[in-house]
């Protein structure tokens, strides 16, 4: 059973990206390592479309490795939605 902090929704933020298809499976490496931090989902990879499910409580985390990545690749966050 999963026990949330008070305050905090047990309901993921779903993001999505656009990369280069190249960088996909870059990204997903990346994203592992921070285990448990979101799951990342191929929506369209000759697009480099992609879906990012973020635990609750992790969006700030999640978005500053993402603004770390910008300056490595190519990566733009089309839509960020609150909660899934």
């Amino acid at each position: 059973m999963v026990h949330f902090k008070k305050g905090i929704q047990p309901y993921c933020s779903r993001w999505q990206l656009r990369v280069n298809r190249r960088d996909i499976a870059f990204l997903k490496f990346i994203l592992e390592g921070y285990d448990g931090l979101a799951q990342l989902t191929t929506v369209d990879p000759l697009m480099g479309r992609l879906a990012l499910m973020i635990v609750p409580g992790c969006e700030e985390t999640v978005r500053r490795l993402l603004d770390d990545l910008k300056k490595e690749m190519m990566l733009e966050i089309e839509v960020a939605n609150p909660t899934v």
